[in-house]
């Protein structure tokens, strides 16, 4: 197996996966330095070359992972260390690398146990180390560790365990004196023998045979810890320090012990305020570490003791904790690693390192030696020759200190990509929002600080782009203790801000919303009393701003966490929609059709919806778009350039019942998620895309974020969708249609799992659509005359229906004319043949209908399909329908019957001819 570098490789946790679409999943980058503490808030530059973060942190730097290594020039080894999560203790080996030990994963698997060369380089030993390891000490070739439930010997070569034994606490110092072993901890027992936390071990015996000294049995009072051992080879002492009391309570947490008998000695020292973790024993003095605020008579967290237990003069007065202390091979120079942040005697920053000098007995900081790190130092070692091993609870070293706001260089062909700029406004507290006015450049900033960019600014501030200074004529003159978490630019030339607060400018009273001029900082006349708690987010549509937050009720009238205001007419709208939860973000769509709702709710209005709805910010009405978010609030929200995709940022853990745990992207139009699963271990807060949307900025309150970077990730987007959509018409064409029925025609427009129809744009004259000048299709078109229908539609993603539709549409008023032959009407003969024919010049006759019985015909009549067969006088009606569904007046012809010679008619006149006859020829005769 090669050896595999700890600084250069890189761990993409990201699976390069494939959404549904075919589009390629987002893959984090590695660029961006990070910062120590949540993201809250996030803005570019009206350039794109500059993302400015606001937050809680104070240092941004690049990636180093728990451990890394300060070389003599002042420079930290390459980034990206393979040691993932907490380093506790190191040990120098004697080929230049070190034994490193913690609470770590490599490659996300854990290891907890390591050893690197010199170069970094991780070496091919690979332990066994199921739980933390503590403590590691390394002399002569022996590797002795301490874990959470035990104290083993390591063999160096094969990483074999040689030999354990067991503890029922945590083994968390090591000292080692020849054949002795001192070990310290929380336990009281250690292999099956009972210690006071205090124990001896001989290390020269047989494996099989390591077994507890049972004559050297320290009684510590009070003892909860030993934290840390020194030796005094040459006193014979055993120091030993942690959280305990000895001489009866009279003295705390560190002490001597004779280290051949066990005895604990009368020596005067005595931390108290708080544990001591480490010890560094110098030629006369010895130097102690921790949480105490008082150590030999004065001095908090960081003291010397002179052989008497007494504090020397030297007193550097850190700021917070210091958990870690190494002494250089020489003893010239002492390193101090912990929490603190400021060394106060001196007043300088020190970043959780700092560098002193020792010479002629006193020891001075090192005013030129200012390296920083982004966490908690817990592990030094100095005894390598020039080079400093440093691990701890950190993700970055070698970056600056910047107070809740930092700039980072995201312009990729810069040769500072990724690192911070000179801009440093440095917050005195939390910076909650952060917006940038695009013509002038200017950074306007909500939070809870009261001073930043050299200014005092309560709540908000207006701070220049070069120089990150507070403008002097912007001051808006917040209450004490205001709170600014939301800030909004609007085109009239103000500046919403939301947040809770009572007042503006000293003495204006308002109550959670303000609206300000960007110029001289003027309050406007807006003023809503907003009730109930704060205001979390806006959104400007037009003259309306969208209101989300913790409230309850805005000027008297319910409401409950959204409202709509007007910033024209000064009054709360009417439009409403309660949410059951806070809302936390807002987000409307480009066309302004849609208002997305992100928050903490189940119900918006009387519909239930999890953590995320859309809703029509015109009619108050929930949409039926439901992305079945689950598990946690939605806190943030962006579109894609093309309009497509929604990126979701927050808490949740699932969405349609998948898990995406704090980070997702869906199609916008029907909520379907791409498949993109990011590995999130925290919220997140704040998303932003870069001007050209194709890159993502992912910021939060997360240590880890596939790339293991905190708080802030440059991640690739999804490309942009290119399937144009497919429009229909609901009327056939190639029918002709009559002109009395009013024809309405529907264009449906489908995208299928795209960015969703955009709009339809259609004509009427034959000429080609032009989205540009054609009119938009909103209503069903009516149809009155012949019409050649063109159309076609576009979609968020900016795609254009691939080929224009053509309808052509053929109406017509004239009916049908129908004629029925022969034209004679009296027949003689036993049957008359009759023929009926449609003539229609327009769309065609469709049927023809007829009766015999002299009635009404309609369509449900006799179909006419072939010549009449007529055998009597019948009279026949009859009509037409042509293809439009014209319909023709009925029409009648009677076709009289003559059979015989004599018809019905000619046969009365002959019989009464006969009857004439008759009576004529029986009168009598007279001759004359």
């Amino acid at each position: 197996m090669n050896p595999t570098s700890w600084i250069g490789l890189i761990v993409l946790g990201m699976a390069m996966m494939v959404g549904g679409s075919g589009l390629a999943a987002p893959v984090a980058t590695t660029a961006l330095w990070e910062a120590n503490g949540p993201v809250d808030s996030t803005a570019l530059s009206p350039d794109g070359k500059t993302l400015y973060l606001g937050g809680s942190f104070s240092y941004v730097g690049p990636h180093s992972g728990a451990a890394t290594v300060l070389e003599a020039d002042g420079q930290f080894q390459a980034a990206s260390s393979l040691l993932e999560g907490k380093v506790y203790s190191v040990a120098a080996d004697s080929s230049g690398g070190w034994y490193v030990g913690g609470d770590f994963s490599i490659a996300g698997a854990a290891r907890n146990l390591v050893h690197i060369d010199q170069t970094g380089v991780l070496l091919p030993w690979s332990p066994v180390a199921s739980q933390p390891v503590n403590v590691v000490r390394y002399v002569g070739g022996q590797l002795f560790v301490g874990s959470d439930t035990a104290l083993t010997e390591y063999n160096t070569t094969t990483g074999a365990a040689v030999w354990t034994v067991a503890s029922n606490g945590r083994v968390l110092a090591l000292a080692v004196s020849g054949a002795s072993l001192y070990v310290g901890g929380e336990f009281t027992t250690l292999g099956g023998s009972s210690r006071s936390h205090l124990a001896r071990v001989d290390v020269s015996a047989a494996p099989a045979t390591i077994t507890v000294d049972p004559a050297w049995q320290p009684v510590l009072g009070s003892a909860l810890s030993v934290r840390a051992l020194a030796i005094d080879s040459l006193g014979g002492w055993i120091y030993a320090a942690g959280s305990f009391t000895v001489g009866g309570g009279a003295r705390t947490n560190i002490t001597r012990v004779d280290a051949a008998t066990g005895v604990i000695d009368s020596w005067g020292a005595s931390c108290s305020g708080g544990a001591v973790y480490d010890l560094a024993l110098a030629s006369s003095s010895i130097f102690v570490a921790g949480e105490f605020t008082s150590c030999g008579g004065s001095g908090a967290y960081l003291a010397e003791l002179n052989a008497a237990g007494a504090q020397t003069i030297w007193s550097p007065q850190p700021d917070a904790p210091v958990h870690a202390l190494a002494l250089s091979a020489g003893g010239t120079a002492l390193y101090a690693g912990g929490v603190f942040r400021q060394m106060t005697a001196a007043g300088l920053l020190r970043h959780h390192l700092a560098g002193f000098l020792i010479s002629d007995g006193m020891v001075q900081l090192e005013p030129g030696w200012q390296q920083m790190v982004g966490g908690d130092v817990r592990a030094l070692s100095a005894v390598n020759g020039p080079r400093l091993f440093i691990g701890g609870d950190f993700t970055s070293a070698g970056g600056v200190a910047r107070n809740n706001l930092a700039a980072l260089d995201v312009e990729s062909i810069s040769p500072t990509f990724g690192k911070a700029s000179l801009w440093n406004p440095s917050a005195n507290a939390a910076v909650h929002v952060v917006r940038v006015e695009p013509s002038t450049g200017s950074i306007y900033v909500g939070g809870e600080f009261s001073s930043i960019g050299s200014a005092f600014r309560t709540g908000v501030a207006a701070l220049k782009p070069v120089t990150g200074v507070a403008y002097s004529e912007w001051n808006a003159r917040f209450n004490a203790g205001a709170k600014v978490y939301a800030l909004e630019l609007s085109s009239r030339g103000t500046v919403l801000a939301g947040g809770l607060f009572t007042s503006v400018v000293g003495s204006a009273t308002r109550n959670n919303l303000v609206e300000i001029s960007l110029i001289g900082a003027r309050i406007e006349t807006l003023m809503m009393d907003i009730q109930g708690g704060a205001v979390r987010t806006l959104q400007i549509l037009e003259g309306r701003v969208f209101v989300g937050g913790d409230f309850t009720a805005i000027s008297g009238k319910p409401r409950n966490h959204l409202a709509a205001v007007s910033i024209t007419t000064l009054r709360l709208e009417d439009w409403q929609l309660d949410c059951d939860g806070p809302v936390y973000a807002l987000r409307l769509t480009a066309d302004g059709k849609a208002l997305l709702v992100g928050g903490d709710f189940t119900q918006v209005g009387t519909v239930a919806r999890r953590y995320l709805a859309r809703v029509d910010p015109l009619s108050p009405a929930v949409a039926s778009w439901n992305a079945e978010v689950d598990g946690g609030p939605v806190t943030t929200m962006t579109i894609s350039a093309d309009r497509s995709i929604l990126y979701l940022g927050g808490t949740f853990t699932t969405i349609h019942s998948s898990a995406y745990p704090s980070l997702a992207a869906l199609y916008l139009a029907n909520t379907t998620p791409l498949i993109w699963n990011p590995i999130v271990n925290g919220a997140v807060n704040d998303l932003r895309l870069s001007n050209d949307g194709s890159k993502l900025y992912v910021a939060g309150a997360y240590s880890r974020m596939d790339v293991n970077r905190s708080h802030i990730v440059e991640t690739t987007t999804f490309p942009s969708e290119t399937t144009p959509p497919l429009t229909t018409a609901s009327l056939a064409d190639n029918v002709a249609y009559n002109g009395i029925t009013i024809r309405p025609v529907e264009l449906v427009c489908d995208d299928g799992i795209g960015s969703g129809c955009a709009a339809t744009y259609y004509t009427l004259d034959g000429t080609d659509p032009d989205p540009a000048t054609s009119p938009e299709y909103v209503d069903a078109i009516t149809l009155r005359s012949p019409t050649t229908l063109k159309f076609l539609s576009v979609d968020y993603a900016g795609n254009t229906e691939s080929s224009i539709n053509q309808r052509v549409y053929t109406i017509e008023a004239d009916a049908p004319l129908t004629t029925a032959s022969p034209e004679t009407r009296t027949f003689n003969d036993k049957q008359l043949v009759v023929t009926l024919s449609c003539r229609d010049d327009s769309s065609g006759c469709a049927a023809t209908y007829y009766t015999t019985d002299g009635s009404k015909p309609t369509t449900a009549s006799t179909r006419y399909t072939g010549p009449l067969i007529l055998t009597q006088t019948t009279l026949l009606r009859f009509f037409s329908v042509d293809q439009a569904g014209n319909v023709e007046a009925p029409k009648r012809e009677n076709y009289i019957s003559n059979r015989g010679g004599f018809g019905a008619v000619g046969g009365q006149l002959l019989l009464g001819l006969l009857v004439m006859v008759v009576w004529r020829q029986s009168r009598p005769m007279v001759l004359r």
